[in-house]
């Protein structure tokens, strides 16, 4: 493998507990769009992929791995081009409060980023989330400082699976993509990685997808991100 320079990351189920942090952000949102219908909330949100048994969103539904102007049109499909607009936009921003509000880092997953950093890596945050959402994130956990690059859904032409963002990670921080590390939850993480030809795309378990989910894309799966030292070489 090419020596790792810099290492891009999913966020959700990857760096942040999904669901502690999400589930009372969408239960929220969707109470609001549904003008505090519980019936409608509910339908809401299994219609996007919450699973109110397991109480967890199903890989690869749009409340895992999908973009916010998904998630709206599954929700009100009705609206013109002006509206729907109007609604990405205010969605984004209830989405964004509401995940600095509640963010909860995976176990671990701050002391090893800065042990990251410290090594001289480069390191991105790139998600199907608004930018101001992940970029909200990082400050609430103290480390807006760590990370060289945050780009979310919205600051690309197309989100993940698409390579837009793995481009966009190397050219603000001058590294090729066989120079990096594309580190996710879903399917559609390490697809984006495999379709920018990076070093090494490796799937984490630590959000909502099984092995079987990954193993067909990623080079390699592990538990979660605190294998990532051993699995690209890396002495912290």
């Amino acid at each position: 493998m090419t020596a790792i320079r810099g290492i891009l990351f999913d966020k959700d189920g990857t760096l942040i507990d999904h669901e502690a942090t999400w589930q009372p952000v969408y239960f929220e949102v969707a109470h609001h769009m549904s003008g505090g219908d519980e019936a409608t909330a509910r339908s809401m949100l299994e219609m996007a992929g919450y699973d109110f048994q397991a109480q967890r969103c199903r890989a690869g539904a749009p409340l895992s791995a999908g973009t916010t102007d998904e998630i709206v049109d599954l929700w009100v499909p009705e609206l013109d081009a002006a509206a729907r607009t109007s609604m990405i936009a205010s969605v984004d921003a209830m989405f964004a409060e509401g995940a600095r509000i509640h963010v909860k880092a995976l176990d671990g997953m701050v002391e090893l980023v800065r042990g990251f950093k410290r090594r001289g890596l480069k390191l991105g945050i790139a998600t199907n989330d608004g930018t101001q959402s992940a970029q909200g994130c990082a400050e609430a956990l103290d480390l807006d400082d760590v990370f060289d690059f945050i780009i979310g859904y919205d600051g690309v032409e197309r989100p993940k699976p698409a390579p837009d963002m793995v481009y966009a990670f190397c050219q603000a921080c001058s590294l090729k993509p066989g120079e990096i590390a594309v580190v996710g939850d879903s399917t559609h993480d390490v697809q984006m990685g495999q379709a920018a030809q990076v070093a090494v795309s490796v799937g984490v378990l630590s959000g909502s997808s099984s092995h079987d989910d990954l193993a067909a894309d990623a080079d390699v799966v592990v538990a979660g991100i605190g294998d990532l030292p051993r699995t690209l070489g890396l002495e912290l």
